[in-house]
């Protein structure tokens, strides 16, 4: 079931949150907990407030425990200058299995895409940050669920 994110859910998110960095050996990124925790707490903040702009939602099993969460918010497409729900994090706790995995993404992204819908928006991106193959499958899911286009993108490090 989804539910709002608020402001008392950022321990239980972040547990998950750093629960996917060991989901296999791929560590070829550094998360700043404090970044990401303003960042999440910025997105759960805005929609308390009521902007449509940005969007905390989770999703959570019969026991009332936080499966997975989602936080996007708007921006501007350079080329077009659409408005773009960005979604940020889409993270699961990947002990509770693939398909109650599946599950939780459709449903976080079928919300997603229905509250994108009710305030006159016209598109979305996600994208992972996450090992190759589990980019791979995520990418694939939304593909073969929601007809999107799979983009790709690299990410260069400067020493």
């Amino acid at each position: 079931m989804i539910k709002l994110m608020g402001a008392n859910d950022l321990l239980e998110a972040s547990i998950l949150m750093s629960d996917t960095e060991f989901v296999d050996s791929y560590h070829g990124y550094y998360r700043n907990e404090l970044v990401w925790s303003q960042r999440t707490i910025n997105t759960i903040a805005g929609q308390l407030s009521g902007d449509p702009s940005y969007l905390a939602i989770k999703y959570v099993n019969k026991d009332g425990k936080m499966v997975a969460f989602m936080t996007a918010s708007v921006y501007a497409d350079g080329y077009t200058g659409e408005s773009i729900m960005d979604v940020h994090d889409m993270i699961v706790d990947y002990k509770a299995g693939k398909k109650t995995n599946a599950k939780s993404v459709g449903a976080c992204f079928d919300y997603m895409i229905e509250h994108v819908k009710k305030h006159g928006g016209k598109g979305w991106r996600a994208d992972s940050i996450h090992s190759y193959e589990q980019s791979k499958g995520y990418a694939e899911f939304l593909q073969k669920k929601y007809g999107c286009a799979i983009r790709f993108s690299a990410r260069g490090v400067i020493e």
